[in-house]
């Protein structure tokens, strides 16, 4: 009997220690980040130096990857500087910094994700280089809501919503639209149909608890709720919740002042914000390098 004790004992510590192992075979892999390597076989690609007379980072360097339990720890060199007036970065020098990062492997549109995240949560997802298919490991509870029938990362047909204003980025673009089903939704659209975001306005105060109540329950936390506020001409009031990226916002703005044409304006409902910053991670890894849009011109 204690030998016999001693065998499952002996069994299990080899599978939890094998399972670990297991949980960071994706070091082993190749892992593009913009589509450049950034993650190679237990290393990370790092800059080398800033170079004062080209005024940007040059060279690269192999820095191995540590790896806790839950965990790996990524150092890198980055570019150290100040911002302008205008908000520009200002590169002037170099500095080494060093990210302790939880990790989660999804399979999204039949491609192998790795998203890296720290406590602040705010992912980054990066694409397997080769075509492998990697066990997903799901450390990540991002629970999707429906608005109208929608939520983010669907797709969506061109012909339901008009195009207001883009927004081009380095590697992305994001189209702000008015779904035309029901114009008091907005939506960020990247990659010409996925949506990123939601918006849904005009919710009548009738409909308030029943929100607060679905949200709670769904995300299994209490709404963080800042009381009604004045601000200038302005009294303010809103309802939040995060959890596991999943960010909502309820918020509703009334005019106080005197101007008769921002009266009218105003109105006494509430504006509802949808984020989900796992799978919009996820949408952005996925249309890295599209092209830029223009609401003038195709």
């Amino acid at each position: 009997m204690r030998k016999l004790l001693l065998i499952i004992l002996s069994f299990l510590m080899f599978s939890c220690s094998d399972n670990e192992a297991n949980k960071k075979d994706f070091l082993n892999y190749k892992w593009t980040l913009n589509n450049e390597i950034k993650i190679d076989k237990g290393n990370y690609h790092s800059y080398t130096s800033f170079d004062q007379k080209r005024g940007k980072m040059v060279g690269d360097s192999l820095i191995p990857i540590k790896t806790l339990d839950s965990s790996i720890i990524i150092t890198q060199k980055v570019a150290f500087g100040k911002y302008d007036s205008n908000l520009n970065f200002i590169p002037n020098n170099d500095t080494l910094i060093t990210d302790t990062l939880f990790f989660d492997i999804r399979d999204f549109k039949g491609k192998t994700k790795l998203l890296l995240f720290d406590e602040n949560f705010y992912p980054i997802a990066y694409d397997l280089k080769s075509n492998e298919k990697l066990k997903e490991n799901r450390k990540i509870n991002n629970i999707p809501f429906k608005i109208a029938g929608l939520t983010i990362g669907d797709s969506i047909d061109r012909n339901e919503f008009e195009v207001k204003d883009v927004t081009n980025f380095e590697n992305f673009s994001l189209e702000s639209v008015e779904y035309i089903p029901n114009n008091d939704i907005d939506m960020e659209i990247i990659g010409d149909n996925f949506i990123h975001s939601i918006i849904q306005r005009k919710i009548s105060s009738t409909d308030l608890e029943d929100i607060i109540k679905v949200v709670n329950s769904k995300l299994n936390m209490e709404a963080e709720h800042d009381p009604t506020e004045k601000n200038g001409d302005y009294e303010s009031e809103y309802y939040r919740w995060g959890n596991n990226g999943v960010d909502i916002t309820l918020q509703r703005m009334k005019y106080l002042g005197d101007d008769p044409w921002k009266k009218m304006a105003s109105d006494n409902y509430w504006t509802l914000y949808y984020d989900d910053k796992v799978t919009q991670a996820l949408l952005k890894s996925e249309f890295v390098g599209s092209k830029p849009k223009s609401t003038v011109i195709n």
